[in-house]
């Protein structure tokens, strides 16, 4: 991999990470304005899945970033 492929793939795994951090502080809000504070699990959950996403996702554009073509 060349110096400029290894930093687009730092900056996209960063903005991934960036977008999957901000979704699991403000989607719990949501949640709690929509539910009245009833459901904890929702709660939970809401925050917990941008993050599982965004490893996920992460681990997908590293794997394609990294691959490298079979002779």
């Amino acid at each position: 991999m060349t110096t400029d492929s290894n930093k687009k793939l730092v900056s996209i795994n960063a903005l991934i990470w960036a977008v999957a951090t901000m979704a699991s502080v403000i989607l719990p809000f949501v949640t709690d304005s929509l539910t009245d504070g009833r459901s904890a699990f929702a709660r939970i959950f809401v925050q917990a899945a941008p993050l599982i996403a965004g490893m996920f996702i992460s681990s997908i554009s590293v794997a394609k970033a990294v691959r490298r073509p079979v002779s």
